[in-house]
């Protein structure tokens, strides 16, 4: 028996219908989504200060960078609970300045920070390792290598003469131009030599953070 093309053309699509029709229990088993992770909570990280490399370690003060808004990770100006949390090791000295010795047997050789108003406002150190600026100027230059370096510095004394240019400041051996004071750093050395360095926004520069 022959069926015409419009017959054969109907039976055609009855059975493309029937392929794609899909039971009413199939279609209600849908797989499952995926069960939500949370995300992991990524530990925080203090940046460092502006200015420094990101080489700078708050354990090594060798590789900080000393500028004039700050010394490797400690930015003047901080909260200095944030400054107390770069690294560990800092001991209260008198409520308001910490240390941390970072060499024993050298004197003065450990990093110094303190806070006024809950701001970090001056760190310093003794440490012939300890930072430079980017003109290589630390403890262990010349008063002449840090006038070279910043020809606007001058001389202010507290304890000790410092060479002072905006915020940084380099204590060099009192008896080049006080030869009648007691300072430790009277003995032995050369005179030109800087013997302390750092940075705070204070008028003056502390000697003795406690005294």
């Amino acid at each position: 028996m022959r069926r015409s093309a419009s017959t054969i053309a109907l039976l055609l699509v009855a059975a493309v219908l029937a392929a794609c029709a899909v039971p009413q229990d199939a279609a209600s088993e849908t797989t499952p989504a995926p069960a939500a992770t949370a995300s992991p909570t990524p530990t925080p990280t203090l940046s460092l200060a502006p200015g420094q490399p990101a080489a700078s370690d708050p354990d090594d003060p060798s590789t900080w960078l000393l500028t004039n808004d700050a010394v490797g990770p400690y930015q003047l100006g901080m909260p200095f609970a944030d400054s107390l949390a770069v690294a560990s090791g800092f001991e209260d000295a008198c409520g308001y300045a910490y240390f941390r010795e970072f060499d024993p047997a050298i004197w003065q050789g450990e990093v110094w920070i303190a806070e006024r108003d809950d701001k970090l406002f001056v760190v310093m150190t003794g440490d012939p390792d300890g930072p430079r600026t980017a003109e290589g100027i630390g403890v262990g230059s010349t008063t002449a290598d840090v006038i070279a370096a910043y020809p606007d510095a001058v001389v202010v004394y507290r304890n000790l003469p410092y060479l002072r240019s905006g915020n940084l400041f380099f204590g060099f051996r009192s008896d080049v131009m006080y030869p009648t004071d007691p300072s430790p750093y009277q003995d032995g050395g050369v005179p030109e030599e800087i013997v302390t360095v750092g940075a705070t926004t204070w008028d003056q520069v502390l000697w003795e953070f406690c005294g």
